[in-house]
């Protein structure tokens, strides 16, 4: 062969050799370009970013929920603890002071329920809504017959 012939011969193979290696090269740039698209495909799909947004939603909402919740609970006791104190209060000895009425002990401080439980001459505490009274007893009266509203000594 004429050496010419051989150089351009050699130089045509290398040329299509070039042509093989660049169509390999970007065959092997797209291959990868597309495994790297489907792995971050991949790695967006796995985040835990969406997952973590929604639960900071849902906290956010649980919190408001549970704050709506804890108040109401709290002013419903407060209420029922109004009406409690109220009830507590009706029936409470200090109001029925307040309406005039007077908690009468002996000398030893036992109340007294019934005037046979002391003598003319006995020492008395009565126990006021405001202040005691000490007291020495004149006379014990029965009990009023039933159905007779009359003060005692007025009839």
């Amino acid at each position: 062969l004429h050496p010419a012939l051989a150089l351009r011969q050699r130089a045509q193979h290398l040329s299509g050799l070039e042509q093989r290696l660049a169509r390999a090269l970007r065959h092997d740039l797209a291959a990868r370009r597309a495994r790297l698209d489907r792995d971050l495909a991949r790695l967006r799909y796995a985040s835990p970013a969406p997952r973590v947004t929604a639960a900071s939603t849902r906290l956010t909402a649980s919190r408001r929920a549970l704050g709506a919740a804890m108040r109401g609970r709290i002013e419903h006791a407060r209420a029922h603890l109004r009406l409690a104190s109220g009830k507590l209060h009706t029936v409470s000895p200090l109001a029925t002071l307040q309406r005039g009425y007077a908690i009468v002990s002996d000398a030893t401080g036992a109340v007294l329920s019934d005037a046979a439980g002391v003598r003319p001459g006995d020492r008395v505490q009565a126990r006021l809504a405001r202040g005691r009274l000490v007291a020495r007893v004149e006379r014990t009266l029965p009990d009023d017959p039933p159905g007779d509203d009359a003060p005692p000594g007025t009839s």
